[in-house]
C-alpha cells in the first residue's frame, strides 16, 4: 500500500494538486471535488510507479463500510471529470480492466509550501523548486511577504485580461461508442433511430448516417443563442458522396418552416462544397469536401454577418440580410435539416455550439488540437502543436526533410506569432491556451528576418514566462508577463519585457548581417538570468550602461498595475516596430524546446 507522508504539491501539466491545502487546480482555477475523491487522487499520485488494484483502494478508503465497487467507480468518474481526462483515451488515469488503475502522466513533485511554513523546513527544503525558482518570490516587493501571503496576493489577482467566455453551450461529443442514446454535454440525451451506427471518429467514436432518412432530432429550450445574438457552430464530417442533393449535417433554430431566418445550418452542397447560412443567405467553401477524409466545418454569426471556416482556414463571409427574430425553443437536428429534406450520407463527429463568434485563430486552434497535429516534439515533454497569437497572421507549413518542427511564417501586415500548446484530452475551448512549459528552459530556433519593402526593420524571436493566452490573443501589455528576445533585421538582438513594456537590454548592431538567410538563435533562461547565442556566438548586451552576457530579468510585472500573470507560456513572435501594418515575411524553422542548458558556442 502507498504511504502518503509529508504533504506534497504535485504538478501534471496544467494541473496542480496541493495535498496540504486540499486544493486541486486546473489551468490556475480551483476545481472542487469530494474529499474522498481528492484523497484517492493523492493516493494514486503517490503510488504512480505501480498499478493500484480496486481491492487496495476499497480496503484503504471503505474498510468496514458496506458499499459496492460502484462507490469507487463514481469517485474515479468524478476524478476524470475534474482532470479533463477520458477513460477511452486517458492522459492521466488509465484503467487496467479487471485489475485497477494507474496514474500514467509525467508528474513533478515538490514539498507543499503550506507544509514548509508550518513545519519549519530545513534550508535545503526551503530552496525554490525548479517550477517556482528563486526569482518568482524575491527581488521585488513580494519578497518581503511570507509564502502564505504571496498565495493570498496571487489569489486576489484579476483574471487574465478582458477575455470572452470560452465554454461551449452545447456539445455533442458522440463518444458513447455504442447503444442507442447520445448526450449533449449540457442539455441531456436523445435517442438514435435505426440505421445510425457507431464507428471510430476523430476523437473516440462517431456516428455513421446512411442517408436513407436517418437523422437525430431534439430540442434545447431557451439555452442556445437565437435572434441576432452571435454564435458559432462547428462539426466534423467525412463523406464520399453528396447523396444527390444539398444535405444538412447540423442545424438548430426554429422548426416552424424551412424559411425561418433564425435556423442556421451546416450543409454539404450538391457541388461537394461545405456551406453555412440560413434559408436566405449562405456562404460556401472553396474546395470540395466529399473526398472520404475528415473535415472540420465551422460557421460563425456576428453582427448580421456569417462566416465559414473549413479545416481552420477562412473560406468566405456575407451579410445575412434578413431580420433574425428569436424563438423560444431551439430545435436541433443532426444528419438532416430541422424542417426535413434529404438526409446526410456519411460520418459526423463532435458537434459544438458557442454563444459568441469565435475568432479564426480560435477555430484553427480547435482544428489543430483535435487533429492531433504535432508541430514540435519537445525534449522530455512530448508533442506540442502551434496556436496563433496576435490574431491570425501566420502561415504554418510542414517541415522540410531534416527540420525539427513545423515552419512558421508571418504574413505581411502586422504582429504575428505562435504559442506552444499541449493538446488537452477533449480540446475544450477554455483549455486551448498556451501551455506551461516551465520557468527554466532553453529555446532554439532558426530565424529569417527580411526588412520590409521600404527597408523597414522587422524582428522575430522566442518569448517566455507569459500568461496563458487564448488563440489570437496578444502577449504584450495588459496582464501579460515575461520577456521577448528579438532578432532584428539589422542583426541587433533586443530583450523586451512584455509588461510593463520596455526594452531592458540590447546588443550592438553588427556591421555585416544578412537578413535574407536563416540565423540560429538560442536562449537559455534560469532564475533571473538570460543568455543568448546568435549563430552559436554568445551575445553581449548593454543593460543600463553595463555590458554583460547574462541579462538580468526580474519579474517586474508582479508589482505592476494590473499585475502580470506568469503562467509559463512560451512561443515565437514576430513584429515590426514602429512599422506595424507595413512589414512582415519573417520565418521560423527548427524550433526546439528543451530543459535548461547553457547555450552552445563555437
Amino acid at each position: 500500500m502507498a504511504a502518503v507522508s509529508t504533504p506534497r504539491v504535485y504538478r501534471v501539466g496544467d494541473i496542480e494538486v496541493d495535498a496540504a491545502r486540499g486544493l486541486l487546480r486546473r489551468n490556475g482555477l480551483e476545481v472542487h471535488v469530494k474529499p474522498k475523491t481528492f484523497r484517492i487522487l493523492q493516493y494514486l499520485l503517490a503510488a504512480r510507479d505501480r498499478l493500484v488494484s480496486r481491492e487496495e483502494l476499497m480496503e484503504e478508503f471503505w474498510k468496514g463500510t458496506a458499499v459496492t465497487d460502484d462507490a469507487l467507480a463514481q469517485c474515479i468518474a468524478e476524478l476524470r471529470r475534474a482532470l479533463g481526462d477520458s477513460a477511452r483515451n486517458p492522459m492521466y488515469l488509465r484503467t487496467v480492466p479487471k485489475l485497477g488503475y494507474r496514474f500514467v502522466a509525467s508528474v513533478e513533485e515538490n514539498p507543499s509550501q503550506a507544509a514548509a511554513v508550518n513545519d519549519a523546513p530545513s534550508p535545503e527544503l526551503a530552496k525554490p523548486s525548479r517550477r517556482q525558482p528563486r526569482w518568482h518570490w524575491g527581488a521585488t516587493a513580494a519578497a518581503a511577504l511570507s509564502v502564505a501571503a504571496v498565495f493570498a496576493v496571487l489569489a486576489k489577482q484579476p483574471k487574465e485580461g478582458r477575455e470572452p467566455k470560452y465554454g461551449e453551450v452545447a456539445w455533442w461529443k458522440l463518444d458513447e461508442g455504442d447503444g442507442t442514446v447520445i448526450r449533449d454535454a449540457l442539455h441531456g440525451a436523445a435517442v438514435l433511430p435505426a440505421g445510425v451506427s457507431w464507428i471510430p471518429g476523430v476523437s473516440g467514436s462517431a456516428l455513421r448516417f446512411t442517408g436513407l432518412d436517418t437523422h437525430v432530432l431534439g430540442t434545447a429550450a431557451g439555452s442556445m443563442p437565437r435572434g441576432a445574438a452571435p454564435r458559432t457552430l462547428t462539426a466534423w464530417i467525412r463523406t464520399s458522396t453528396t447523396n444527390g442533393d444539398a444535405t444538412t449535417f447540423f442545424q438548430y433554430g426554429s422548426a416552424r418552416s424551412h424559411v425561418a431566418a433564425d435556423a442556421f445550418f451546416l450543409l454539404l452542397h450538391q457541388t461537394g462544397r461545405a456551406a453555412f447560412g440560413n434559408y436566405y443567405r449562405s456562404v460556401s467553401s472553396r474546395h470540395r469536401l466529399d473526398d472520404g477524409l475528415w473535415h472540420h466545418v465551422a460557421g460563425v454569426v456576428d453582427q448580421g454577418r456569417i462566416r465559414l471556416v473549413v479545416d481552420g482556414d477562412y473560406q468566405a463571409e456575407a451579410s445575412v440580410g434578413e431580420t433574425l427574430d428569436p424563438g423560444d425553443v431551439s430545435n436541433w437536428a443532426i444528419g438532416r435539416a430541422v424542417w426535413g429534406g434529404t438526409s446526410f450520407r456519411g460520418d459526423i463527429d463532435d458537434i459544438r455550439v458557442y454563444e459568441r463568434s469565435l475568432r479564426d485563430a480560435e477555430i484553427n486552434g480547435l482544428y489543430r488540437c483535435m487533429s492531433r497535429v504535432v508541430d514540435m516534439e519537445a525534449e522530455g515533454r512530448g508533442p506540442y502543436y502551434f496556436a496563433s497569437v496576435f490574431g491570425d497572421n501566420v502561415d504554418l507549413t510542414p517541415p522540410l526533410p531534416g527540420e525539427g518542427s513545423t515552419r512558421v511564417r508571418n504574413r505581411p501586415g502586422d504582429l504575428g506569432g505562435i504559442m506552444f500548446v499541449r493538446p488537452p484530452p477533449d480540446c475544450a475551448m477554455q483549455e486551448l491556451r498556451g501551455s506551461d512549459v516551465g520557468q527554466d528552459l532553453s529555446i532554439q530556433v532558426e530565424l529569417r528576418v527580411p526588412p520590409g519593402p521600404g527597408g523597414e526593420v522587422t524582428e522575430a524571436g522566442p518569448y517566455f514566462r507569459c500568461r496563458r493566452s487564448a488563440p489570437g490573443d496578444g502577449i504584450v501589455g495588459g496582464t501579460s508577463a515575461g520577456y521577448w528576445v528579438q532578432l532584428r533585421s539589422t542583426g541587433q538582438v533586443r530583450v523586451r519585457r512584455l509588461h510593463p513594456v520596455a526594452i531592458v537590454a540590447y546588443s550592438e548592431t553588427p556591421q555585416q548581417f544578412d537578413p535574407t538567410v536563416f540565423h540560429e538563435l538560442e536562449i537559455a533562461v534560469k532564475g533571473e538570468a538570460l543568455e543568448v547565442t546568435l549563430d552559436r556566438r554568445l551575445v553581449l548586451f548593454d543593460q543600463g550602461g553595463i555590458m554583460r552576457s547574462a541579462v538580468h530579468i526580474p519579474p517586474a510585472w508582479n508589482t505592476a498595475s494590473p499585475p502580470g500573470s506568469n503562467r509559463g507560456s512560451a512561443g515565437i513572435a514576430f513584429g515590426s516596430e514602429p512599422y506595424r501594418n507595413r512589414a512582415g515575411g519573417q520565418e521560423a524553422r527548427n524550433i526546439r524546446l528543451k530543459p535548461y542548458r547553457r547555450p552552445r558556442e563555437d
